[in-house]
């Protein structure tokens, strides 16, 4: 999707066009800044992105320092409770770490948090608004956050609808925030349209379900909280209906008191609820038609969990400790589940990490088959195949990466980059093993062999120009390369006379190990 903006990065010509790169309904610039500066800074390091996650999520807990800190839990231990709970659920490992149109949405979200606290806080201490307000407000909405800047009109609209009621009047800065949000909204639809389909995603066939639309909402809200891998590992969903029903339920109290009493603090915590609401209810209605199993995506999570984060906030400002009352016991309660489902996310995701190393292995690997080696994708219509993306668009963009020596294909040390082989060295009859060298390689070393294994094995390998090598482990093979590019493709996956091997409790057809390799100048 970003594919053109770095090519015309790299030539030094970006259009308007590709640096608003647009998805649906969503607009994601942002992402094109984070590529640039990955590009000038890294070469595409494929780490960025994930940290840059890492330290979206760090200032979404600054941010609610310092709320918590003008709160009415201020600086005292249950305000240091409530924010190991809030860290809790912002950190939880079931927000996997994004990239692209993803990764830019949650950049966003810490973008949206300082200017609703900005904002809270002119009403809080009855002064002007911050021209840092102004500034991150709409820099979220056109630049970051996509679609889901609907949740910040749903955010700015409650915390001054709050401010009215309490004022009786109607405040000049609410007006201005207004007219900055409606500036905002209509600046990003007139450039979406500009070059995509607002309404794009619109539900087709049955335009409202009443009970599939509720149920999509709850799961996305219990979601927040316990991620995907719960459903993966037992396929039920009561736990994110009764999750979601929780966090539903105490949301009507928090509505009812914040907005009667916006206490110091108070208008923060009811804004970043609203965020998280406007965007589940509208994307529930959207999205319901496509099945409620994607309620659980994982990319919801950084902007659907707030509404996690307010009800503890006000489950902890609410609860009379010293007097603790029917009404308090049922707090505690619903805040100790909402706990104890955010640790069981927690223990699930822990357990299906052990097989993310190897999925993340065999997605990298498909680069260099997109590159010299398509006719060994089965099925170039299934994205699991393409690398998430469309077959054209992924293989124009592994060209772009490999002629500019970026990403995987940047080079340390002019050292041979080994794709698709197992962590500990293996070859399986089901994941091909790529091998790439530095650009100006003329010939590539390396060893094959079974240990301890008698059965001999025969295995294809392939350059961009020849394509019937076949070898038997165990060996050590030396390859010139004329006048290509310097990749070999491992394949095992005739297994007829690879002979694979499943030993123990090792479910993975085992086929030879591959090591030793060197690439080399010098025919």
């Amino acid at each position: 999707m970003h594919v053109d903006f770095l090519d015309e990065l790299i030539r030094g010509d970006v259009s308007f066009k590709s640096f608003f790169t647009v998805f649906a309904e969503h607009l994601f610039p942002g992402y094109n800044l984070i590529l640039a500066l990955n590009y000038y800074a890294f070469d595409v390091w494929g780490g960025f992105d994930p940290a840059v996650y890492g330290i979206s999520l760090a200032l979404c807990c600054i941010a609610l320092v310092f709320s918590t800190k003008y709160s009415e839990l201020g600086n005292t231990n249950l305000g240091r409770a409530f924010l190991v709970v809030a860290t809790l659920l912002l950190f939880s490992t079931t927000n996997n770490p994004q990239w692209g149109m993803a990764l830019a949405a949650a950049v966003g979200v810490p973008l949206f948090l300082f200017a609703i606290y900005f904002f809270s806080r002119s009403f809080d201490v009855n002064k002007n608004v911050s021209m840092y307000f102004y500034l991150l407000m709409p820099l979220a909405i056109i630049f970051f956050l996509g679609g889901y800047a609907v949740g910040v009109a749903g955010a700015v609209g409650l915390m001054c609808m709050a401010q009215v009621i309490k004022s009786r009047s109607v405040d000049k800065k609410i007006i201005v925030a207004f007219a900055v949000l409606a500036l905002c909204i209509a600046l990003y639809v007139i450039i979406l349209t500009q070059y995509g389909v607002l309404l794009k995603n619109k539900p087709t066939g049955k335009t409202f379900d009443f009970f599939a639309i509720l149920k999509f909402a709850l799961t996305m809200a219990g979601a927040s909280v316990l991620g995907k891998a719960v459903f993966e590992a037992s396929p039920q969903f009561w736990p994110y209906y009764l999750c979601g029903f929780i966090l539903f339920f105490w949301t009507i109290f928090l509505y009812k008191n914040f907005i009667r009493d916006p206490k110091k603090g108070r208008l923060f915590f009811l804004a970043i609820s609203a965020y998280s609401i406007s965007n589940i209810l509208l994307i529930s209605l959207f999205r319901f038609s496509n099945g409620i199993e994607g309620a659980l995506g994982q990319w919801y999570n950084v902007h659907t969990k707030l509404m996690a984060v307010s009800v503890c906030f006000y489950l902890f400002s609410t609860i009379k400790w010293r007097r603790i009352d029917i009404r308090d016991v049922c707090k505690v309660v619903s805040l100790a589940i909402i706990v104890l489902f955010a640790v069981f996310g927690y223990y699930r995701d822990w357990n299906k990490s052990k097989y993310i190393s190897n999925w993340k292995q065999q997605f990298v690997a498909q680069a260099p088959l997109l590159l010299v080696f398509p006719d060994v994708l089965k099925d170039k219509t299934n994205l699991m195949n393409t690398m998430l993306w469309n077959y054209d668009e992924a293989r124009k963009g592994v060209r772009i990466l490999y002629d500019n020596n970026l990403s995987m294909f940047h080079f340390e040390n002019k050292e041979p980059v080994i794709a698709g082989r197992a962590s500990d060295g293996w070859l399986m009859a089901d994941q091909p093993i790529t091998i790439l060298c530095p650009v100006g390689t003329k010939a590539i070393d390396f060893k094959i062999w079974r240990p301890e294994i008698s059965l001999s094995s025969t295995i294809v390998v392939r350059s961009e120009n020849n394509k019937n090598n076949r070898i038997v482990g165990n060996e050590q093979l030396h390859f010139n390369l004329i006048n290509e590019r310097p990749i070999l493709l491992l394949d095992a996956s005739n297994e007829a006379v690879s002979q694979p091997i499943i030993s123990g409790g090792d479910s993975r057809k085992l086929v030879a190990i591959v090591g030793n390799v060197h690439c080399s100048t010098n025919s």
